[in-house]
This record gives structure tokens, sequence and C-alpha cells, in this order.
């Protein structure tokens, strides 16, 4: 309550005449560095979507099954570090619901034709698209009658103590401000996979979710499991 939230978004729609005065109109920033730092600056909060190409195409063509993993990308720290740089709380996010909005058809992907068409895509706007449609063929846009639940977690508050271990207190030794920062940035990350990982499981069942595992993958394949 008293927040006003910013919804970071990708510069490509931006740059399209009046689509820009659109989404500037409902309050959307673009998701840049500069952008996201001047909103913290003047006590605004920033809603993120981290993430990019790679996420997108995490969406596999048994998405609509109930037994499906829902994946995430565990080693984006990016947005964790600008929170920490700017000292203001991560607070995690789940929207349940939000796969099955449209159908998946990313098999159509498979050809070469249409691999060329998203490096193309990919270089110009910054995201690959990702191919799925609606209830209507001759408007697949229009997502599917689909309830979609957000969960909002508890904010992880910002603990900057230089070279003190926020955790027990004391002294990490003498660091660099390099290894300060990148140490906290670790220590904020891990708590916010935990966080969302607890979020995740603690409202699966009530939303429909409840045969669906959430996994944290690294970019190169690995997978990474919490308690």
């Amino acid at each position: 309550p008293g927040l006003r939230v910013n919804l970071a978004v990708l510069k490509f729609p931006l740059r399209l005449p009046f689509a820009r005065e659109l989404f500037l109109a409902s309050g959307c920033v673009d998701a840049s560095k500069s952008s996201i730092e001047w909103c913290l600056r003047h006590g605004r909060s920033v809603a993120l979507l981290p993430g990019g190409a790679k996420e997108a195409m995490l969406l596999c063509s048994n998405s609509m099954e109930q037994n499906a993993h829902v994946r995430i990308l565990a080693d984006r720290k990016g947005f964790i570090r600008l929170a920490v740089q700017n000292r203001a709380s991560v607070v995690p996010v789940f929207t349940f619901g939000e796969l099955e909005g449209y159908t998946d058809c990313s098999w159509i992907a498979n050809t070469w034709a249409v691999k060329a068409f998203y490096d193309g895509v990919k270089k110009v706007t910054g995201f690959t698209p990702v191919i799925a449609c609606g209830p209507h063929w001759w408007y697949p846009f229009i997502p599917h009658r689909q309830q979609q639940d957000v969960v909002i977690g508890r904010p992880i508050p910002f603990d900057y103590n230089g070279n003190i271990n926020s955790d027990s207190g004391e002294l990490d030794g003498i660091l660099t401000e390099k290894e300060a920062l990148a140490r906290q940035v670790h220590r904020v990350h891990e708590k916010f996979l935990l966080d969302l990982h607890e979020l995740y499981y603690a409202h699966r069942e009530t939303y429909g979710y409840g045969k669906r595992e959430l996994v944290f993958q690294m970019k190169d394949g690995t997978i990474r499991k919490y308690p």
C-alpha cells in the first residue's frame, strides 16, 4: 500500500509509435539499468520479470500437462545486483496459471527457416518470440480464459555491512569493494531463490499445481535443488 510501482519492459515496444505512449501512460519504464536506478532513487518500486530468450525457450510442448515442470533459470543475478547497489528490498512473486493462457506451438520452431527467423528477431528486438496461440485461429494473440493468481512473498530487506558477514556478524576478512558486493549479491540471490521455492510450494496445491515441480535450471543445464 502506498507504493508507486513501475513495470520494466523491453526497449522495443517503447520505440513503436503510439505503443510508446500507451506503455508510458500505463507506468511502464525501460528495463535498462539507468531507468531502474532512476525509479529506485526517486522512491519508486520496480516490477521486473528477470530473464529473456532462454527462459522463453524453456517452454516445452508439454507445458499444458498437469505434471509438467515449471522451469526457472537460477543464475540471473543482474536484478539482485541492482537492488543491492541501490539499497532496495527484493520481493519474490509467482503467478499461477500463466502458462495455461496460451497453447504452446513451439514444435513449429524445429524448421531451419523458423530458427533463422528467431535469430533475426532477437538481433533486432532483443528477445526471442515464442510461438503460441489462443482459442481462436483467426486471432491467436487472444489468450484462453484462464484465471491467473499472483502470490507475493515477504520482502528481502537489504543489509549491506561491507566486510561484515550479515548472517553471522563475523568479519569476512579484508575484501575489496567489488568482492564485498559480489558476496552480498550471492547471499541475497540465494535467499531469493529459497523464498521463491517456499512461496511456490506453499500455494501450489491451492491453485492446481499440485503435481508440478519447480525446477531451478542453470544456463549450462544443471539443476539446482532446494530442500
